[in-house]
């Protein structure tokens, strides 16, 4: 992961329903007149912020709101009827403006537990459950690895679980904000444990 933000950067944002966390390869589409403009705004600074949608209040976003920061790989401005942007999402922080008339918004450095992450065995049930639903849904899943060849940590597998459940949007939030590590992969368990991965709700998520 990059290294921690020195300072607040301001930077084009875009606001995504499924919300890819450091570690995460993504890749957005779009196209029209507006969007084309915001990527080459974009493009040009060679970062923007992600922020979470409320897809179920369709609140704005707030201040104090964990956003990722994502580094612009690549633009394919030929690929079809729409614009394809591969992102790397490197580092996370707390939006503290927004600039929606601009398209841009600041946001300044949070820790991402990196000191917590602690070795996890093959045996681990986050673990299995996170291989079996990448071998199921590998075409629907929208994330990918940054860093194929590392080993996975607590903190890795926190990351990616977040960004597939399909928790509300405060509840994310305030598990992101959590000082403690620890506290989110016991609720990512006991969560897993009651749920139905199969299900349309969850499959639909991704």
């Amino acid at each position: 992961m990059a290294q921690t933000l020195e300072q607040s950067l301001t930077l084009p944002y875009q606001v995504l329903a499924e919300f890819p966390l450091p570690g995460s390869r993504y890749r957005l589409k779009g196209s029209g007149l507006l969007f084309n403009q915001w990527m080459r705004d974009a493009q040009q600074s060679g970062r923007l912020w992600l922020i979470m949608a409320d897809v179920d209040e369709c609140a704005a976003p707030k201040e104090g709101e964990v956003v990722s920061l994502a580094e612009v790989v690549e633009v394919d401005w030929l690929s079809g009827s729409d614009v394809t942007v591969t992102l790397d999402v490197t580092q996370w922080g707390l939006l503290s403006g927004l600039d929606a008339n601009k398209r841009r918004c600041s946001a300044e450095a949070k820790s991402c537990w990196q000191d917590q992450a602690e070795a996890i065995t093959p045996e681990e049930p986050l673990l299995r459950e996170l291989i079996h639903w990448r071998r199921a849904y590998a075409l629907q899943y929208p994330f990918e690895t940054i860093d194929t060849t590392a080993t996975l940590t607590s903190l890795d597998l926190c990351l990616r679980w977040l960004e597939i459940l399909p928790l509300a949007k405060t509840t994310k939030q305030n598990l992101l904000k959590s000082e403690d590590l620890g506290l989110i992969f016991r609720y990512l368990n006991q969560f897993l444990a009651k749920a139905d991965l199969n299900s349309k709700q969850v499959r639909n998520r991704v």
